[in-house]
């Protein structure tokens, strides 16, 4: 019996110590995946890491090592507590492991969109609305909020210049209180964008809500709409990919 019970807890510790990618038969080093992916983010961002986990994926025929990371707490000046991710792929025969994507850089492109696209409405005479970027990306990703490694943004490029270099999926919410809004914008809306989501794919929510609910949106600083009952939903798709 001691020995029954002995081979049973060397089995539950050697168990303990399997790692997802070996359970799943995945060829790809999760310690190394998370060396890579630390470097990547001090080289490309200038960010100090703590990775919190990681996990192994079947992406389409494609196999990842997702690696899960905070900022340090030394290197976060906006006390920023979200979890972000990058996505370490290789060749199973080879053995060698690259960076392929992450979803960090949606904190510099997501705010950059909010005020280009915003903008675009100033400009046209849109006064009385919000806007709210939902999720964007680099189509070549196959996920929402990820870019592609190669992807370098510049804050101080023009939005009709960003989107030429690049090939964005996009979603936003453009929301509007009844008392400001007419039927005709929104095909105004889909005139004045038409020109820029050229080879894109963008979906355009268009809400329209009671005034004093789109008051409480404003005021409350929040995207989220779940328990407010919209007057109006529509949307407008580019797709031109």
């Amino acid at each position: 019996m001691k020995k029954l019970i002995a081979l049973m807890t060397t089995a539950v510790l050697a168990a303990s110590f399997t790692t997802s990618c070996q359970l799943m038969h995945h060829p790809y080093d999760e310690d190394n995946a998370r060396k890579l992916a630390i470097e990547y983010m001090k080289e490309k961002y200038d960010k100090e890491i703590e990775v919190t986990d990681t996990y192994c994926q079947k992406h389409g025929s494609d196999k990842y090592v997702g690696v899960k990371f905070k900022l340090d707490e030394t290197d976060n000046e906006s006390s920023d507590d979200s979890t972000y991710e990058v996505r370490v792929y290789g060749n199973k025969d080879t053995q060698y492991q690259y960076v392929k994507c992450d979803n960090f850089m949606r904190t510099l492109v997501n705010p950059y969109l909010k005020e280009g696209l915003g903008n675009i409405l100033d400009e046209n005479g849109f006064e009385n609305y919000s806007l709210g970027i939902i999720t964007s990306d680099q189509n070549e990703t196959g996920s929402f909020n990820y870019f592609m490694k190669e992807f370098v943004f510049h804050e101080d490029k023009k939005i009709d210049e960003m989107f030429k270099e690049n090939h964005f999926d996009l979603k936003y919410r453009i929301f509007f209180p009844q008392k400001s809004f007419d039927n005709s914008y929104l095909e105004k809306i889909r005139s004045i964008y038409a020109p820029l989501f050229d080879d894109d794919y963008v979906r355009i929510k268009i809400l329209v809500f009671k005034d004093s609910d789109y008051e409480e949106i404003i005021n409350t600083n929040s995207s989220s709409t779940k328990n407010i009952k919209e007057l109006k939903n529509e949307e407008i798709v580019f797709n031109n990919v």
